[in-house]
């Protein structure tokens, strides 16, 4: 959505607003971690063009949470234009969800997933033993301040 004059009008919509009403009172949510590349999901849909994504990632944004929640390595909200375009639940709504599974399997997510996981909201995480390995290392790494080509 290019609009986020429109994203708060739909807002407004009873049947919007009782829909995620209904979704933050869920025990439990299933969500993504994308990476933040010109060939991303979000680019095909249309949400977004490949200039914001660049432009994001030379801002510090490493992936998004549920497609639209920008975060950087630190698990900080990104300062991006595209943040807050898309309706949805955001990372505050999932701190209130006892359960929160996280989805990602591509070599190209470890970096949005090591970003995600420091949100510090997600319990459960599904990906691959290879993009856990390197999570692992990103982390460590980060943390003596060792110097992480990210891109």
């Amino acid at each position: 959505m290019q609009n986020s004059e429109l994203r708060d009008a739909l807002y407004e919509n009873s049947t919007v607003r009782q829909t995620l009403d209904r979704a933050r009172r869920a025990d439990i949510a299933l969500i993504g971690v994308g990476d933040v590349s010109e060939n991303s999901n979000m680019v095909r849909m249309g949400w977004f063009t490949p200039q914001e994504i660049a432009e994001a990632r030379l801002s510090g944004t490493v992936g998004d949470m549920m497609g639209y929640d920008f975060i950087d390595i630190h698990g900080r909200p990104s300062v991006t234009p595209m943040q807050g375009r898309v309706i949805g639940l955001n990372i505050q709504d999932l701190t209130r969800i006892p359960d929160v599974v996280a989805i990602a399997s591509e070599h190209t997510k470890a970096v949005g997933i090591l970003g995600a996981l420091r949100t510090g909201v997600i319990d459960t995480l599904a990906t691959s033993a290879t993009n856990a390995h390197t999570i692992i290392r990103l982390d460590e790494a980060t943390q003596r301040g060792e110097e992480v080509e990210l891109g």
